[in-house]
């Protein structure tokens, strides 16, 4: 049978069909993710004074993040929607009568989920941790040339979030003389003042922070349970890191973050980390994180391919399909992520939505093999009669 000439057109056929929906699912959710991120570019040219250019280079540096997610999930999607059609339109039927077992149908598709799951490793390998490195460059750069124009005398500045920043003098060396500073809450809120007779503007490249250090000042913090009394705190030194956009960083460690390094460099340091008996459970957890999102593909493709021989999925029943596995698998993976780092075994937690989705998708072809219904009902005694 499997090397029976019709069963390899029809295998061509079907991988030809799942192909059309796997690019409609990859731009549609991927278009999806983005649009967070296209209103905080926007808000990065319009209210702070970005270049285009500049933005439109962070755009393209978050892409990879973006795509090593929405890739499994318009595996999910196309698997849905294409054989949700070829069961609609009774070819499943005509392909089982003619003597065509339904494995023979799937096994090319999950092939092809397995060599893009590799492929998507390697993704994350090479691709994924570049783009973050060129990002945190970019972005660096941003906040230090936006720093350094923002800040001017007599004037009071929100560039930065969370800030608003009053300068009464910028000295010829770049000093900054009697700074004032309101930290901002929920709302916009102040939460309290900082006032200083010097500070300056000092760029880590090494660490890739802008920080605003303040000298021998007073922080300013009001007393909830009574606005009229606030308590006082005297300091030496204060380093306020500036940002201009919180929810568009990429966060990450000093220096090379682990989010920074190739799947190869985060197994060198955790040896080196093991040698100096340093916790490396947070290692651990972007290392399983790295592989087992992309083994997400062959999971979803096994619950997809009996779903959608069952259910006879269109676009809309698909989508909706799609979204309630995603909101599961990502649930899980968050949790797992959550356990893993607090002391957990990062493998279990983070493989465990790959063996809860894959094991479903499993049981579930199990029974459209068998003719069986995925959930069965015990009629009562009283149904019966």
């Amino acid at each position: 049978m499997w090397y029976n000439p019709d069963v390899k057109i029809l295998q061509k056929y079907i991988v030809r069909e799942i192909s059309a929906p796997f690019l409609f699912g990859l731009l549609v959710f991927t278009f999806i993710l983005i649009l967070d991120k296209i209103f905080d570019m926007v808000e990065l040219i319009v209210n702070r004074g970005v270049d285009v250019w500049s933005v439109f280079k962070l755009f393209i540096y978050v892409l990879p993040a973006l795509i090593a997610i929405t890739v499994p999930m318009a595996v999910l999607l196309s698997g849905l929607m294409s054989f949700g059609r070829l069961s609609s339109d009774n070819e499943i039927t005509a392909t089982n009568a003619s003597g065509v077992n339904i494995i023979s149908m799937a096994w090319p598709c999950l092939v092809l989920s397995f060599l893009l799951s590799c492929g998507m490793v390697w993704f994350n390998h090479a691709v994924l941790p570049r783009a973050n490195h060129a990002f945190r460059n970019l972005y660096f750069d941003i906040v230090r040339q936006r720093a350094s124009i923002a800040l001017r005398e007599k004037i009071f500045i929100n560039d930065f979030d969370g800030y608003i920043l009053y300068v009464d003098r910028k000295n010829q060396t770049g000093g900054l003389e009697k700074v004032l500073i309101y930290s901002l809450g929920a709302h916009n809120q102040p939460l309290h003042t900082v006032l200083a007779p010097t500070g300056q503007i000092i760029s880590d490249p090494v660490a890739r922070r802008v920080i605003l250090r303040l000298n021998n000042g007073e922080i300013h913090y009001p007393v909830k349970e009574d606005p009229a009394y606030y308590d006082l705190i005297k300091f030496k030194s204060y380093n306020i890191d500036l940002d201009i956009n919180r929810s568009f960083r990429m966060g990450g460690d000093a220096g090379r973050g682990f989010r920074e390094m190739s799947i190869t460099e985060m197994v060198n340091e955790l040896k080196r980390l093991q040698y100096q008996k340093i916790n490396t459970n947070n290692l651990l957890v972007e290392i399983h994180k790295r592989i087992s999102i992309p083994f997400a593909c062959v999971a979803f493709f096994l619950v997809a391919f009996p779903l959608g021989l069952r259910i006879r999925a269109g676009k809309a029943i698909g989508f909706g399909i799609s979204i309630i596995f995603i909101i599961i698998y990502y649930y899980l993976e968050i949790s797992g992520e959550l356990l893993g780092n607090k002391g957990f075994s990062p493998f279990l937690a983070l493989w465990m939505p790959n063996l809860v989705i894959g094991g479903m998708g499993v049981y579930m072809l199990r029974q459209v093999i068998l003719d069986r219904p995925f959930i069965r009902f015990r009629k009562s005694y009283a149904d019966s009669k």
